[in-house]
């Protein structure tokens, strides 16, 4: 299926569900994002005005920032979207699909994207940061290099990453569990900042990315292959799992 990626835009965009009816907002300015925590609501900024980026000579149009807010105890999250590790963005809307909310930070360059990369353990943007914090359980998604078409899961949760390498393996794919600078364990890292401090982490290989879409520019990520469907459908239905295990938690836990 087609995905869209819409265009750069100054103000932010606002959409929020309303008994299932989306009402459309637009405004020239900043929503702090502790307004939203009991509401379904997508945004999107080029001009996240409090984030102190570690990066230099980076102008405001040639990054973006979006999310959509749930009343999900799951986050799915790409500090790499866009044209930083192409396919990532649209790996996280579909998995997040209508249930769980998402975060992307997405590079907006036609190349050269390679300076908008922020480490998981160093990126603290205020929104980004918020989300992490209101969800129990988050999923990281990354790409990385390699030749090899392959899954590399990884973090803290290591009974919830043991269930994703065994549903992708299931599924057809090669997946392992990610070492080393991959591994996803550090505490800082972005998947394990959730209320459990312990979370899941996926890398996928860019010879993998490069089968699940038309090809990895801009516009042959809008087109995606039979195999993205089947990545989806599975990691859904674990993250479903997931989801149902986090309920039969204590309180005092979550």
């Amino acid at each position: 299926g087609a995905i869209f990626m819409p265009e750069p835009v100054r103000k932010l965009n606002i959409c929020i569900e309303i008994h299932g009816e989306p009402v459309m907002k637009q405004e020239p300015v900043w929503y702090n994002v502790s307004t939203v925590v009991q509401r379904d609501m997508f945004m999107t900024s080029v001009d996240s005005r409090s984030f102190q980026a570690p990066f230099h000579h980076v102008a405001a149009d040639e990054y973006r920032i979006e999310w959509y807010s749930r009343i999900s105890n799951i986050l799915i999250h790409t500090p790499h979207g866009g044209g930083i590790e192409p396919g990532t963005s649209e790996i996280v809307r579909a998995l997040a699909g209508n249930d769980f909310s998402w975060y992307c930070f997405e590079g907006l360059r036609m190349e050269g994207n390679n300076p908008l990369h922020i480490t998981s353990t160093r990126f603290d943007e205020p929104v980004s940061t918020g989300m992490l914090q209101r969800s129990d359980v988050v999923l990281a998604v990354h790409g990385c290099r390699s030749r090899r078409k392959i899954i590399f899961v990884g973090g803290l949760h290591r009974e919830w990453t043991d269930w994703f390498i065994a549903s992708f393996r299931q599924a057809g794919f090669s997946a392992e569990r990610g070492e080393q600078n991959i591994s996803g364990i550090s505490p800082r890292n972005l998947c394990n900042r959730g209320r459990l401090r312990k979370g899941i982490q996926i890398e996928l290989t860019e010879a993998l990315r490069l089968d699940l879409f038309e090809s990895l520019d801009r516009v042959g990520r809008r087109r995606t292959t039979p195999l993205f469907d089947r990545l989806i459908q599975t990691g859904r239905r674990t993250l479903f799992d997931i989801a149902a295990a986090v309920q039969t938690l204590p309180v005092t836990v979550r």
